[in-house]
């Protein structure tokens, strides 16, 4: 699946910080425990850097509403709870196997 830009649009019913276009619940907080787990507390990416992830999530909740402008359109919302991740630097290059299968 190509990546998908998560960005919102201003004029919508999301609620968007004024310096973050992604809005609420897109931002992953990792405690130090995970942040160990995953590799990178020795050496960790700079802060502005972008870093590639890969990961597992189980879906909590589907939510289907009519929408109510008229229109006969139906709201869908999911909630995904991750299980499990990687953090890789972005600049890596993994063949497509690698990436679906794991590096040896």
């Amino acid at each position: 699946m190509a990546l998908i830009d998560m960005a919102i649009e201003g004029n919508n019913d999301y609620p968007v910080a004024s310096d973050n276009p992604y809005g609420y619940g897109l931002c992953i907080n990792l405690t130090e425990e995970q942040v160990e787990a995953l590799g990178l507390k020795a050496n960790p990416p700079a802060a502005g850097s972008s870093v590639g992830i890969r990961a597992i999530a189980t879906v909590m909740t589907v939510t289907n509403e009519f929408d109510e402008d008229g229109d006969g359109d139906v709201d869908v919302r999911m909630s995904l709870q991750i299980t499990a991740m990687e953090v890789n630097s972005e600049s890596k290059n993994n063949s497509a196997a690698d990436t679906l299968y794991g590096a040896e």
